[in-house]
């Protein structure tokens, strides 16, 4: 008989891209959830982050180099403000858009207030949402 080998792959639509800045309780984490198909639903979330605090979720279409806190960020095109919870956590929803063509990619990061972080703003890595 024949013997084979199977290989499973996964594929998200969904990169890290940069590492972020420190605050707090390390560097603030960021994933997102969603297929990135037109009309559905797409969710970024922030943990790790310090509590009760006032963040904004940074989503732009490129990257830029932030030369102060030293890493790669999105281009500041749409500015969402939020505020951590108790536990540190922020969360952000929305419909993918139509019409986006396949590999556009969009590009989210969190900075959040945080006195301990340098420069006063912890940033957590940035993702990258590309549509298949």
């Amino acid at each position: 008989s024949d013997v084979g080998t199977v290989t499973l792959l996964s594929f998200t639509p969904w990169d890290r891209i940069s590492n972020g800045s420190a605050g707090t309780h390390a560097v603030p984490q960021l994933t997102g959830r969603g297929g990135l198909h037109e009309g559905t639903s797409v969710t970024v979330q922030l943990e790790s982050a310090l509590e009760n605090a006032a963040a904004m979720l940074v989503i732009g279409n490129s990257l830029a180099l932030d030369t102060t806190h030293g890493c790669l960020g999105p281009s500041a095109d749409v500015l969402v403000p939020l505020a951590t919870d108790e536990t540190g956590a922020a969360s952000h929803h929305e419909t993918w858009p139509e019409g986006q063509a396949s590999g556009t990619t969009v590009y989210y990061q969190f900075r959040v207030a945080d006195p301990a972080a340098e420069w006063g703003e912890a940033l957590s890595n940035t993702l990258a949402a590309v549509a298949p």
